[in-house]
């Protein structure tokens, strides 16, 4: 059974997701915790600003997994039992499955079709490999999920006019300044959604970007391929005091700008705007500067407000998106449903090789003494004749069982097939 135990945007409020985040840091631990919950048989972890998830593969029932599943994230994180009742949902089987090909395409995000998410599940997925703890299940359910997401992309307009966090981000600064051009923007973070952000306010003509990194190597490096002016850690809230706009976005377990340090810079500033967006969870910036001024404090949930001018557009193509979500939820379904037969094929596929063994060995004894030549070319008509006889059994086994026909997987699914499906 697949099982997946999860929080994001739609269920929880920020406070709780940023409990329940993971950093990348902590992930490999995290892991290896998950797998040792009884009856785990495979696990992937996957983290983001906007949601925490923990799918796992199992040979129990979601009732007898709930407990050590629930403890697992209690213990991880700072949530007792009401909060995880309230705010995280469950989903088995084909939800689950659904449920992921439909985060996987982004009909699922905060923006509609955000294009970061899929790349985003992949790492997760790659850190759950190099803690081996997926198998053949979930390594086939995660490779189904991208391939469902590259369809999604390719035949919808979900793509078009793409949306993600950064453009809505930059949306909104040009809604409350009425335009960026000319302003000075301070960047926390080097990973993919800040350089994507920095390069949206590059097109939209800011005037100087600085970035600013825990790494200050890093932040040189990413300095160099935007064109930005790289800033030390220590200095950045003197650079705070000169811009005008600070997005952060660093994944840092604290608060990287606090009420106490903003303070005294704001009074420096002698009541100019500061302009500050927090995509971060857990959140980069203490929220209790909004209530400083002159300060405009956004977080991601405030960004749920902004509506995209092309919602409408995504909105059609998720439409689109839903039915190849359900083409290739059947499809997956109806592979896993196909690998209850096996056993029955290996058995059927021996019991014909040792019968046609018998029925060889039998003919060369009644024949004796036969030439080599005869008796390879005898061998290779059985064997042929054999083949062709077994396959069409053997589609009608797969078949039914991918049709959920539970007479397939029984001891004499094998013998019903070859005689047209009755006993006689």
């Amino acid at each position: 059974m697949l099982i997946l135990l999860g929080a994001s945007h739609r269920s929880a409020p920020l406070e709780i997701r940023e409990r329940l985040a993971i950093s990348r840091a902590d992930l490999p631990g995290g892991l290896v915790r998950l797998t040792e919950v009884d009856g785990v048989e495979e696990g992937l972890i996957f983290s983001t600003c906007n949601r925490t998830e923990i799918l796992i593969r199992t040979d129990q029932s979601l009732d007898a997994m709930r407990p050590g599943l629930r403890a697992f994230v209690a213990g991880q994180h700072a949530v007792n039992e009401r909060q995880l009742e309230e705010h995280t949902y469950e989903l088995t089987g084909e939800s689950a499955i659904r449920h992921l090909f439909r985060v996987a395409s982004g009909l699922d995000s905060m923006i509609l079709g955000e294009p970061q998410i899929t790349g985003q599940i992949k790492r997760a997925y790659d850190a759950a490999r190099e803690q081996r703890a997926t198998g053949a299940i979930l390594d086939r359910l995660l490779q189904h999920g991208f391939s469902t997401a590259k369809r999604v992309r390719t035949e919808t307009a979900i793509a078009r006019n793409p949306v993600s966090m950064a453009t809505a981000a930059v949306s909104l600064a040009r809604k409350v300044f009425g335009g960026i051009e000319g302003h000075r923007v301070l960047v926390l973070g080097t990973g993919e959604i800040a350089c994507l952000l920095a390069r949206h306010l590059q097109g939209q003509g800011i005037g100087s970007l600085f970035i600013a990194s825990r790494s200050y190597s890093r932040a040189v490096t990413t300095s160099a391929e935007l064109g930005a002016e790289p800033t030390h850690w220590g200095r950045i809230m003197e650079r705070v005091e000169e811009v005008d706009m600070v997005v952060s976005c660093t994944g840092a377990a604290e608060q990287v700008i606090t009420r106490e340090e903003l303070s005294p810079v704001l009074r420096r500033r002698r009541a100019r705007p500061l302009f500050l967006i927090d995509l971060a969870v857990p959140r980069d910036i203490d929220p209790e500067i909004r209530r400083l001024e002159p300060v405009y404090l956004y977080d991601v949930d405030a960004l749920q407000g902004i509506v995209d001018s092309n919602l409408g557009e995504r909105q059609t193509a998720a439409r689109e998106a839903g039915e190849i979500v359900e083409q290739e939820v059947d499809s997956f379904v109806r592979w896993r449903r196909s690998l209850s037969v096996t056993p029955q094929i290996v058995r059927l596929r021996k019991d014909v090789a040792t019968t046609v063994d018998h029925e060889i060995a039998r003919f060369l004894k009644q024949h004796a003494p036969i030439d080599s030549e005869l008796e390879q070319a005898v061998r290779r008509l059985v064997g042929r004749v054999s083949q062709k006889l077994i396959h069409g059994p053997i589609r009608q086994l797969r078949d039914a069982a991918s049709g959920g026909d539970e007479e397939s997987n029984s001891e004499d699914g094998p013998r019903q097939v070859f005689r047209g499906g009755k006993e006689r």
